[in-house]
């Protein structure tokens, strides 16, 4: 069975890769990554993968609920990685307004995304919650207007400074409709804080903002919550498949005079060690 998979990150020595398992048992579960095949076409798709999902790579913010006052696109200016990411521009006015995704009500999960804030001085956020923002339901995590990624619970706690035009990667582990923790770029800031307001599922994903100004977002997802997250094992020894070469090539131009030059391009699949062209004239190429 060919398991749902999105490749969040790559380059020239690693990529960053989820993947979505029916169920994992008690003793382990083998997955076999297949790779090293150039022609394969790429499946790489978090909608297939995730309970909420978002990269923006569809250029369209149509799947997400946009208040009066705000305006939510996707956008070329920046991304994560990709073409686009969603641009959130909030109207100001002292007015808690944004834009939101619902969600099947949970009773815990994990909300990620990259946030790139173009200012210091405006409240701009995302959070896992209960109905809209204002409702005041949900976890409370924001970058404020005294330049702190902080959270709110009777009063704000401040947990680090951020800049202006800068990605952070946040992570919003919501452990129960009562408690949260906080990472931002991979590194545990908060754990514990308490949720706002009293409710027993969260149903919605919000960005949201308060005075104005302009924030991107990228890679959002919510993904299931495990106490003790799965980890795996050593990876097992390379299975090659060797498959036979598959010759193929173009030629330009394909007809003309007497004596006519023709230039030919290799497309041949499976990285053929060898050649043999028979051109069909008595004529034959070993390049």
């Amino acid at each position: 069975m060919l398991l749902p998979s999105w490749i969040e990150s790559q380059n020239s020595t690693a990529a960053v890769v989820w993947v979505k398992i029916p169920l994992i048992s008690s003793a382990g579960t083998s997955i076999y990554l297949y790779s090293d095949n150039a022609s394969a076409s790429s499946i790489s798709n978090g909608y297939a993968v995730f309970d909420l999902f978002d990269d923006f790579e569809s250029g369209s913010t149509s799947n997400w609920t946009i208040d009066s006052g705000v305006s939510f696109t996707a956008s070329g200016d920046v991304s994560v990685n990709g073409q686009y990411s969603g641009k959130f521009v909030h109207g100001g006015g002292g007015v808690e307004t944004g834009v939101r995704r619902s969600l099947s009500g949970v009773s815990n999960g994990i909300l990620e995304f990259s946030i790139r804030p173009a200012q210091t001085g405006t409240y701009q956020r995302m959070n896992l919650l209960n109905g809209v923002a204002s409702s005041g339901k949900g976890t409370s995590t924001s970058f404020t207007s005294s330049g702190q990624i902080a959270y709110i619970t009777s009063s704000w706690t401040n947990l680090m400074a951020y800049s202006a035009n800068q990605w952070y990667k946040v992570r919003i582990s919501a452990k129960s409709p009562s408690l949260y923790d906080i990472r931002i770029n991979d590194q545990v800031l908060a754990t514990n804080v308490a949720c706002r307001g009293s409710f027993s599922v969260f149903d919605t994903v919000s960005a949201y903002g308060y005075d104005g100004g302009t924030a991107y977002y990228d890679n959002v997802f919510v993904r299931k919550y495990s106490a003790t997250e799965p980890v795996h094992g050593s990876w097992g020894s390379a299975e090659l498949q060797v498959l036979p070469p598959v010759s193929n090539f173009n030629l330009t131009p394909e007809s003309g005079r007497i004596p006519l030059t023709v230039y030919f391009t290799d497309l041949s699949l499976h990285r053929p060690t060898s050649w043999l062209w028979n051109f069909g004239d008595n004529s034959t190429s070993a390049l």
